[in-house]
């Protein structure tokens, strides 16, 4: 009588895992993968970034138009921010960027409600007036590119780039959000990690849905 036979397993193939989700993303941005940390979309990981780095900055900027996001964090830490506002032809302008102290704290839309992207230059500029300063550039409106903004990194070590991701992607496996930045400040972020998690609730914060969604 003949028997059925089972073949082996492959060896090795228990120690097989599936990548994980900052190797995802650095193959998809080609950026190394210790300046990439993963979270459940742009707003929960701007709100954990807002909750360990703004209450003890110098000053903290907000640009505007901006989302109303940006709003409530500063309100629920009791921060009355500063504003670097658009000019009369809704593009941003260094000269209406506000005085800072050292250590200072700025959040920046890449992409306003008025449809205006800060330029790379203008960016790089303010990054290199304020060395000590930490921007933070809401890049989730950003559709045209992964890598928008992105060669900043490797000239300044004082910038965090925030992105969502896009359906196709999502759908695909990858975790809806990420942030990019040098590797000290993504530490900074996991050790402040509480019991929730790195991305559990910081503040009790509800957007009604039909609440407008910039300022």
């Amino acid at each position: 009588m003949k028997t059925m036979e089972t073949a082996a397993p492959a060896a090795g193939w228990l120690e097989e895992r599936e990548p994980d989700p900052e190797q995802l993303v650095a193959a998809l941005i080609d950026a190394p993968e210790e300046m990439v940390l993963t979270g459940p979309g742009a707003a929960p990981i701007i709100e954990r970034i807002f909750h360990h780095f703004a209450p003890a900055a110098g000053d903290v900027v907000i640009s505007r138009p901006s989302f109303i996001l940006y709003e409530f964090l500063a309100q629920v830490a009791g921060i009355r921010p500063e504003y670097w506002p658009l000019n009369e032809e809704y593009q941003y302008d260094l000269m209406r960027f506000p005085a800072i102290r050292a250590n200072s704290f700025v959040l920046i839309a890449s992409l306003t409600p008025t449809s205006t992207f800060i330029p790379e230059r203008t960016l790089a500029t303010l990054l290199e007036a304020y060395p000590e300063s930490l921007f933070v550039l809401d890049d989730d409106g950003n559709e045209t590119s992964t890598t928008a903004y992105q060669s900043l990194l490797y000239r300044f070590q004082n910038l965090m780039i925030v992105r969502a991701v896009s359906g196709t992607y999502a759908n695909a496996g990858l975790p809806s959000g990420y942030v990019l930045a040098h590797p000290h400040w993504l530490r900074a972020l996991k050790e402040s990690a509480g019991p929730a998690g790195l991305f559990g609730p910081t503040a009790e914060v509800e957007l009604e849905e039909d609440e407008p969604q910039f300022c």
